[in-house]
């Protein structure tokens, strides 16, 4: 049995290989909102502020800029640190003030891709969240809408469909860390435009309550994100970023691992009618996609040919991805 040491050698000299076999080109422009036309003077200014991103009252966070409430990591939002060099975006992604004199009200960005998507082409998507450590609520809907022409926003919520959405089992409660939220979809063909946002109405939201606001400081009935590290890319051959693979909380346990010959899965996906199990290798490329039966809730596997090395798994439910990580094979 080769030693993990040994495992660990090849698995580097297997990840040089995928960076050399491999390559992803990210279609945002401005991922990380570094490159800034100019510096805004007070808050609710986005567009003709920062390169190749538009939007509304959004609000653009900058380092090198000297504005109060928009600093990083200090602002009137609350505190947090870029997660890519010195700059951020953020917005209000629901408004649950009671003085309001309307619901549904929704603030969104939006950037012009460097590369129109081809039609039948799949494509990766990933950018990270991280939730206002002031606003009274989280909500857990957010998502990406690829379109051929820009929408039209009014502040008010937009009556499309997300191609990639967080899962609204999933809390986006988290003020100290970044969390990532990603996923695939196959394009149309013509799609130029990304608008990131909430794009669920106020009724069928999921929300969290995080903390109560002072009585006379009504602004906070909200939900507010930072947002940070916006990547989408041709999904070629099923190929991404190890990183990518990381480890999702999840009912899913595999055992032993490491292991060898006979492997067991266990999970429970309940509320789902189709599942699949995807092994991948450390480039991150599929090898092996096996349905799931969702009734039995096991699932014993053979991987006694497979080479020894760390790879990846990731389990798709009505084609969402909700669980992913680690395995080690030791033949």
């Amino acid at each position: 049995m080769p030693s993990l040491k040994k495992l660990l050698y090849i698995t580097i000299f297997t990840l040089l290989l995928c960076k050399a076999g491999t390559s992803q080109t990210n279609l945002v422009s401005n991922p990380s909102f570094e490159d800034t036309l100019r510096c805004p003077y007070t808050t609710g200014l986005f567009t003709g502020f920062v390169k190749n991103w538009w939007g509304g009252n959004d609000q653009y966070f900058n380092d090198s800029c000297d504005v109060v409430d928009l600093g990083v990591p200090d602002n009137l939002w609350g505190y947090q640190y870029a997660r890519t060099g010195l700059a951020m975006a953020g917005m209000n992604t629901i408004l649950l003030d009671s003085f309001a004199s309307t619901t549904n009200v929704r603030e969104y960005i939006y950037t012009i891709l460097t590369d129109t998507l081809q039609a039948g082409k799949q494509y990766f998507v990933s950018f990270y969240l991280n939730a206002s450590n002031k606003a009274e609520y989280a909500c857990n809907n957010f998502g990406a809408y690829f379109s051929k022409t820009y929408l039209n926003l009014n502040h008010k919520v937009q009556n499309v469909t997300p191609q990639i959405t967080n899962l609204p089992t999933r809390q986006l409660t988290d003020t100290a860390n970044w969390m990532l939220v990603e996923g695939r979809f196959t394009a149309s063909g013509g799609e130029k435009y990304m608008t990131l946002g909430n794009f669920t109405p106020d009724s069928l939201c999921h929300l969290t309550f995080m903390r109560t606001a002072p009585d006379n400081v009504y602004d906070w009935r909200l939900a507010f994100y930072y947002v940070d590290d916006v990547f989408v890319a041709l999904d070629s051959a099923g190929t991404m970023g190890v990183s990518n693979y990381s480890s999702i909380p999840s009912d899913v346990s595999i055992f032993p691992n490491p292991g060898k010959g006979m492997i067991s899965v266990k999970y429970s996906l309940p509320n789902h009618n189709h599942a699949t199990f995807d092994l991948l290798n450390a480039c991150g490329q599929k090898i092996s996609s096996l349905g799931l039966n969702l009734e039995r809730n096991q699932m014993e596997l053979d991987e006694s040919t497979l080479p020894n090395g760390i790879y990846f798994y990731q389990i798709i439910a009505d084609g969402q991805r909700v669980a992913g990580g680690k395995m080690v094979i030791q033949n």
